[in-house]
């Protein structure tokens, strides 16, 4: 139907740094540029509800101190991210005021009172509603949505999986292999961890994120060919290609 699409979400390596470190002030000057200058970190409510999403996550052997710091961090990483994308929103409708637009995202960033919709009202008067997907069990809060709909749950087919765990390089110039999963077929078909991944059926590998892209169009494929760089320590980096067997690897008791 030839809609426009419209990117609005913020580099996400500005969001691991800013929850690494927990301050936008030890951002570069490079990654301020594309900040929004106009940026309201602790929205009521906004750090209420948020303590409740982190508490779902593992905390490990933390002390009070960074568990407190890293909710400082991801706190404002969050913020951050809804501030990037409402400004985003804003910005598209304020030069096509005879357009509407329709923003697909996460739950946590659409809650109505403390996410997206209220920092685009701060920039722009335009007409909102939010609209959620809901399990029969989920509790309605009024505060977070105008709308529910309930969808049947579906099982999709098992993805194309590679078997690996992997991590940017610093150069931007491939994927580095951080870990082999047990349910792939990477390790037998000769992948080891610190191979850098720079090539997928002859398609160049840059970051993880490419890797994510070329293995989405593989539904339906049985093996890939991958383009590695074996690093050597004393002699020159090796390149090799090997074909991987996309299938999981079947569990011993099924």
């Amino acid at each position: 139907h030839r809609l426009p699409i419209v990117a609005f979400n913020i580099d996400r390596k500005i969001v691991s740094s800013m929850y690494r470190n927990g301050t936008p002030d030890d951002t570069g000057t490079e990654e301020e540029n594309v900040l929004p200058a106009d940026r309201e970190l602790d929205r009521p409510g906004y750090r209420q509800r948020l303590v409740s999403v982190l508490q779902h996550h593992p905390t490990g052997q933390k002390t009070a101190q960074e568990n407190n710091d890293r909710f400082n961090g991801f706190l404002k990483a969050q913020a951050l991210w809804d501030e990037t994308m409402a400004e985003s929103v804003a910005e598209y409708l304020d030069a096509n005021p005879d357009l509407r637009m329709v923003v697909i995202a996460g739950r946590g960033h659409t809650h109505k009172a403390t996410a997206i919709p209220p920092r685009v009202a701060r920039r722009l008067p335009v007409k909102q509603a939010v609209v959620v997907n809901a399990e029969a069990s989920d509790n309605a809060d009024p505060d977070a949505a105008d709308y529910l709909f309930f969808s049947p749950t579906i099982t999709l087919p098992p993805a194309p999986l590679l078997g690996v765990m992997l991590k940017d390089t610093e150069d931007e110039n491939g994927a580095e292999v951080a870990d082999l999963s047990p349910q792939g077929q990477a390790q037998e078909a000769g992948i080891k961890k610190r191979d850098i991944i720079v090539a997928i059926d002859n398609e160049p590998i840059k970051d993880v994120e490419d890797v994510k892209i070329a293995m989405a169009f593989k539904e339906g494929s049985d093996s890939v060919r991958v383009r590695i760089i074996r690093p050597h320590a004393l002699l020159a980096d090796e390149e090799l290609e090997l074909e991987v067997d996309l299938k999981s690897k079947k569990s011993p008791h099924s």
